[in-house]
């Protein structure tokens, strides 16, 4: 899509419109979803992999708008001293549900955290107020899809 902008006008942009201010959320509740992408990434003293997932049901697409809405999840990731993954017991509890969940917490199977990419599962979504009072909708539960 080609859109013929002049940036040297904009400042001289005249509208009447108001905008919305705040963006429209995948609703609370169960969704059939896949992970788009994952990342690990470091906060102070801990480690958290951040997975951006497509919420595929008819309710999110209508509700949000968007052909694609996104819905983020966090994990802790628990990591021994020599920085191997930690499979202690209690260690790594929601990766194990989401490993779970996507049918790929199988013993002595070969895994990796790029597998998830494309991985569908059931995510239950939950709302939270961030620090600027926006609402965000975030993945709180993995179950099977």
């Amino acid at each position: 899509m080609s859109t013929n902008i002049n940036p040297d006008t904009f400042s001289n942009l005249v509208v009447t419109e108001a905008m919305d201010t705040t963006a429209p959320q995948v609703p609370a509740g169960d969704h059939p979803m896949y992970i788009k992408s994952q990342k690990l990434r470091q906060q102070g003293e801990y480690w958290l992999m951040d997975l951006m997932c497509v919420a595929t049901s008819q309710e999110a697409i209508t509700e949000t708008g968007k052909d694609e809405p996104t819905v983020r999840g966090s994990i802790f990731i628990d990591f021994t001293a020599e920085g191997a993954l930690d499979f202690g017991r209690g260690k790594n509890v929601q990766l194990g549900k989401l490993r779970d969940a996507v049918n790929q917490n199988q013993k002595g199977k070969p895994w990796s955290p790029g597998m998830l990419v494309g991985a569908s599962f059931i995510g239950r979504v939950s709302h939270r107020i961030d620090k600027n009072d926006n609402p965000q909708a975030e993945i709180k539960g993995y179950a099977r899809a």
